[in-house]
């Protein structure tokens, strides 16, 4: 009730004119806010590109998830590879990659989920640099497959 009353005294003091200007400025604020891309919590299809020392660079299979990628980056063949972006692979994650069957993780395709945060966690890497494309991602890889 305290609050309501605030409220109606400020708007009382501003004034017609500035209940006008407050709302304009509200509008303004509102259309301007950026907005959640649900999508971001879902899972999609990715192919790795390259895999080296907990680090990846992925390329984006499923084109509702392409603008997460960046286009034009050239790999290590010179190819000119599109939808992709680099990521640093979390230990959970390094692990499931290296329990896959075959010993080469390039190429292949697995479902990966966009984080808003990385937890990489503790464990031993090596310290070689993969690189890659300028647009980074933290990624989620095991709860998606």
């Amino acid at each position: 009730m305290q609050l309501i009353y605030k409220i109606v005294t400020f708007l009382y003091r501003i004034g017609s004119r500035g209940i006008v200007r407050a709302f304009f400025f509200l509008v303004i604020l509102i259309a301007c806010t950026k907005r959640i891309d649900s999508t971001q919590d879902d899972c999609f299809k990715a192919k790795i590109l390259a895999f080296l020392c907990h680090q990846a660079v992925f390329q984006i299979l499923d084109s509702s998830y392409y603008r997460f990628g960046e286009n034009g980056w050239k790999d290590a063949n010179g190819l000119i590879q599109n939808h992709v972006f680099y990521s640093q692979i979390s230990c959970r994650d390094g692990q499931y990659l290296s329990g896959l069957a075959s010993g080469i993780i390039g190429g292949k395709e697995l479902n990966i989920k966009i984080a808003d945060q990385g937890n990489i966690g503790h464990c031993a890497v090596c310290q070689a640099l993969l690189i890659g494309p300028e647009t980074k991602h933290f990624v989620e890889i095991a709860g998606c497959n």
